[in-house]
Parts: C-alpha cells; sequence; structure tokens
C-alpha cells in the first residue's frame, strides 16, 4: 500500500506515470550515471532516491517486476512506517531544494 501511494505521489511530482514501483532494489543504470547521481542514503533510502533523482532528471528507464524470495535477502526490511517517514523527508527536502544532476 505505502509502495503504491509514494509511486502516485513520484508521479504528480514529475508528471510521469511509469513507476509502479518506487522502491524496487532491482535498478540498472550505467555506471558512469550512477557515480553522478550522488546518492547519500542507504538501504531501502537509496532505492527510493534513486527513482527520484531518475525521474527528476527525465531519465527513460523500464522496470523489471521481481519477486524477492525472503532466504536471499539478507537485509533487514525495517519498519514499513519509518521507511515511509524517511521517503516523506527525502521528498520534502527534494521539493524544498530541487537538487538537478549534472545531464548525462
Amino acid at each position: 500500500l505505502g509502495n503504491r501511494f509514494f509511486s502516485f505521489l513520484l508521479s504528480i511530482i514529475f508528471n510521469r506515470n511509469d513507476v509502479t514501483d518506487c522502491n524496487n532494489s532491482y535498478r540498472a543504470f550505467k555506471k558512469s550515471v550512477y557515480n553522478k547521481m550522488s546518492l547519500d542514503h542507504a538501504g531501502n533510502d537509496v532505492m527510493f532516491l534513486m527513482t527520484v533523482k531518475a525521474m527528476e532528471n527525465k531519465f527513460n528507464f523500464q522496470e523489471t517486476p521481481t519477486v524477492e524470495n525472503r532466504e536471499l535477502i539478507r537485509t533487514k526490511k525495517g519498519s514499513p512506517l519509518i521507511n515511509a517517514v524517511h521517503f516523506i523527508l527525502i521528498l520534502i527536502v527534494y521539493l524544498i531544494m530541487p537538487k538537478k544532476s549534472e545531464k548525462y
């Protein structure tokens, strides 16, 4: 439910409707693009931030649906409520001080 809400929120903020999973752990970028994104978060936050920065810079990307096998996940996902608070903080900071990365 939270993922759908934040995906919908991002589609409104960036006027794009190509994100159905804003916190997908399967993202692929060229190394040069990844490095220029200056991701300064970790864990679930970095996946959400990657989506925000990709949409902010108008990158074209495709989503690949995934189903994570619980036995293969080595990190704790944490509380959904805490994750939601982190995502809201990321969006507030973005809306107050948008930082467009260099054009790639």
